[in-house]
C-alpha cells in the first residue's frame, strides 16, 4: 500500500459543533494512530470499532469555515486494499460515534467520536462538491475511470450479445 495521504471533508445529515472535533481526546487518538475509518453504513450498533473492517488510519483531522477535514491513509489490511481501489468521489467520510441528540439533526454536547466510515453518497450528495464535501490528495496510480464509464467503454462499439 502506499503512504499517499488523502483528505476528505466530513459529510453528514447531522449538525455537530466543529469544536467537538477538537476535543483532547481525538487529539490523542489521531496522535497515537487510534482513530479509524471503516467502510460500510453511518451508523454503528455499540461502541466498538469492528478491526475487521478497518481500511483507513486518520493522521490528521482540521477544520475551516466549511467544516471538518479528515487526512487518512489506507492500510495494509484485506479492506484497506479492496476500500482504496474505490472511486472516492462516490463516497462520504461520516462520524460515528455516540451520544444524545438535542433535537432531530443536532448532535448534544456529550457526542463521543469512534471512527469514521466510508459511505456511498446518497443522490444530491454528488451535486456539488464545493457544498457536499470534496475529495484532495494524490495517488501514484492513475485515475480509474467509474463503474458506469468502464462499462461504457467495454461496451462501446460492440454488438449486443445477440447480434
Amino acid at each position: 500500500m502506499s503512504n499517499t495521504i488523502i483528505q476528505m471533508r466530513m459529510l453528514t445529515y447531522r449538525n455537530y459543533d466543529p469544536a467537538l472535533f477538537e476535543a483532547e481526546y481525538i487529539k490523542e487518538n489521531v496522535r497515537c494512530g487510534r482513530m479509524f475509518i471503516i467502510p460500510g453504513e453511518d451508523k454503528m450498533s455499540g461502541p466498538a470499532v469492528p478491526l475487521d473492517q478497518v481500511c483507513a488510519q486518520v493522521v490528521a483531522l482540521s477544520r475551516d469555515d466549511a467544516g471538518v477535514n479528515v487526512s487518512f491513509r489506507f492500510l495494509d489490511t484485506p479492506m484497506g486494499h479492496i476500500i482504496s481501489k474505490l472511486e472516492l468521489q462516490y463516497l462520504k467520510l461520516v462520524p460515528i460515534g455516540m451520544g444524545t441528540l438535542k433535537d432531530e439533526n443536532t448532535v448534544g454536547d456529550d457526542y463521543r467520536l469512534i471512527c469514521f466510515s466510508l459511505c456511498p453518497k446518497q443522490g444530491d450528495e454528488n451535486e456539488d462538491e464545493g457544498t457536499h464535501g470534496g475529495v484532495q490528495g494524490t495517488s501514484e496510480e492513475e485515475p480509474q475511470p467509474s463503474p458506469s464509464q468502464a462499462l461504457a467503454d467495454a461496451s462501446e462499439g460492440e454488438g449486443t450479445p445477440d447480434s
